[in-house]
């Protein structure tokens, strides 16, 4: 299990896609903050300019696609490619869909995190902390007003974690439908409905996908409303990655 998930890692990590992935979030998010520096804001610290470049990206209209990219449709080309006819002769065909599942949700956290953290270390490098707030809303808010390092930190780890659940929702979408296709329409599908349609017939913010990684967008959004639909994108992408992955290929084994 260690070799393999080793491998598979290396493999999902250094790919070319991953690479793409990084340095559009990295230009996403470089793209506010020239705009930010050319008309300097007196008093703000790293961690404020950090928030302030999320709050101007463009990044979270398609943070669900990049999310995705990496790794989350290599179950299908390893299928095209016939891979398990060899493979699962070497190894036990639940080490390939363990390894998978795992992978594939840490290669698109650290796409966001890795890549976000450069710049946040850049910023307090170059800016500094000091105890001036600007305005946040939003998920742990609360927590901006009493430790910023603590809630910056947080919204770190919830990218991650957000990144690492839509992953896991399109590759078992794509399990299941078999189409590769998916990884670019259903994210950017995703985003449409939730982000544009929905808010605007009045339905609930919390669906909407952006604030996942994003989460101060909206004064509503909820610390435990991000939680809970994270896991509910991942429940339902490892069901579907079990159900017409693992389960299927074991039948036909």
């Amino acid at each position: 299990m260690k070799i393999f998930f080793k491998f598979d890692f290396k493999r999902a990590f250094f790919s070319k896609k991953t690479l793409i992935s990084s340095l559009i979030v990295l230009v996403l998010l470089l793209i506010p903050y020239f705009s930010e520096i050319k008309f300097p804001h007196p008093g703000l610290d790293g961690i404020n300019y950090f928030i302030r470049i999320g709050a101007f990206s463009y990044l979270p209209f398609i943070a669900p696609l990049l999310a995705s990219i990496p790794f989350s449709n290599s179950y299908i080309i390893d299928k095209e490619k016939d891979v398990f006819s060899k493979l699962f002769t070497i190894i036990d065909p639940k080490v390939y869909f363990t390894s998978h599942l795992i992978v594939n949700a840490l290669v698109s956290g650290f796409v966001f995190l890795i890549t976000k953290t450069i710049l946040l270390i850049f910023l307090i490098s170059a800016y500094g902390i000091n105890n001036t707030h600007t305005d946040v809303v939003g998920a742990f808010s609360p927590i901006y007003y009493k430790s910023k390092i603590a809630y910056i930190i947080i919204s770190l780890l919830i990218t991650f974690v957000s990144s690492a659940a839509f992953s896991t929702f399109i590759l078992g979408i794509s399990t299941l439908t078999k189409s590769k296709f998916l990884l670019i329409l259903l994210p950017l599908f995703f985003v449409v409905v939730t982000a544009v349609i929905l808010p605007n017939t009045g339905l609930v913010e919390q669906l909407n996908v952006m604030t996942l990684f994003q989460i101060d967008i909206y004064s509503k959004i909820t610390g435990i409303g991000i939680i809970f639909y994270d896991l509910i994108l991942f429940s339902i992408g490892s069901f579907l990655f079990y159900c017409f992955g693992y389960k299927k290929m074991n039948k036909v084994i």
